[in-house]
């Protein structure tokens, strides 16, 4: 059986993201970012094998929505959802000695194709200023 995600959120891959969390003092969606982890010296079994002891070691805060692997077991890409990127430089401590990251805030395609396209109607409109006739 299939189950529709609340209202107010949306399905990133299997999972979904809430879009009533709090980012900062404001209530928005959080942010995401795209953390791609690239194993030093390409040693996915030292990585994998920490991760099977001590888990992701994430700090509170910094939500895993979704990951992808390299069929060549180099790098990892991981969808991340939060509202305080300092918990990154937590997280980037636990593991610098196994991972080099490169994390990288994003938007969805969605918002913003709405984004743009409500700049480009903008754009399109034609602009009057006072004392300006119009045939």
């Amino acid at each position: 059986m299939l189950v529709s995600p609340p209202a107010n959120q949306e399905y990133v891959g299997s999972r979904h993201l809430s879009s009533s969390l709090k980012c900062g003092d404001h209530s928005e969606r959080n942010m995401l970012f795209m953390v791609i982890e690239k194993f030093k010296n390409g040693d996915a079994r030292a990585v994998y094998g920490r991760a099977l002891e001590q888990g992701r070691m994430l700090p509170d805060g910094l939500r895993y929505v979704e990951s992808w692997v390299e069929a060549n077991l180099q790098r990892c890409f991981q969808l991340v959802e939060c509202d305080d990127p300092r918990l990154f430089q937590e997280w980037v401590v636990r593991w610098h000695d196994l991972v080099d990251f490169e994390i990288v805030p994003i938007v969805p395609s969605k918002q913003t194709t709405e984004t743009i396209n409500s700049l480009l109607r903008a754009e399109t409109k034609p602009q009057t200023r006072k004392g300006d006739r119009r045939p």
